[in-house]
């Protein structure tokens, strides 16, 4: 039930999680994704044994695991961007911080992760909150 729970909750703040921010882009494409080269790669939580669970940065791109399905932010925003629909990409990158915020029409996502160490990532702002620590584990 919890496993149902987590699920649930992960998908739901991907399809409503609202935020506000006052990070600057740098990028000259104001839709573009550029993660860090130290959050490169796919992390797994930790915490569900069993399942896959986690994200998946490239250096253009991020992706959210859950189960057999990855769902990638950029192939979402070209979509966006061909209808006619723009968006704008706000991240923040520090030696250990990542914040990616996607701003569509009408729907903000945003997402935060801290370095814990060269093998160990944490979602500071997943769903559970302070109920929960939720770590990620580089495959």
């Amino acid at each position: 039930m919890k496993k149902l729970f987590f699920t649930f909750s992960i998908c739901l703040l991907i399809l409503c999680s609202c935020s506000s921010s006052d990070d600057d882009n740098s990028n000259n494409n104001p839709s573009s994704i550029n993660p860090p080269t130290w959050i490169q790669g796919t992390w797994l939580a930790e915490t569900i044994s069993g399942s896959d669970l986690g994200f998946e940065f490239t250096a253009d791109d991020f992706c959210f695991i859950n189960g057999t399905i990855t769902t990638c932010y950029k192939s979402q925003i070209e979509q966006f961007n061909n209808a006619g629909q723009n968006t704008i990409v706000n991240e923040t990158i520090t030696e250990t911080e990542y914040s990616i915020e996607i701003n569509y029409s009408s729907q903000q996502v945003n997402y935060e992760f801290e370095k814990i160490s060269n093998t160990e990532i944490e979602w500071i702002n997943d769903p559970l909150g302070d109920l929960s620590q939720t770590i990620f584990i580089k495959q």
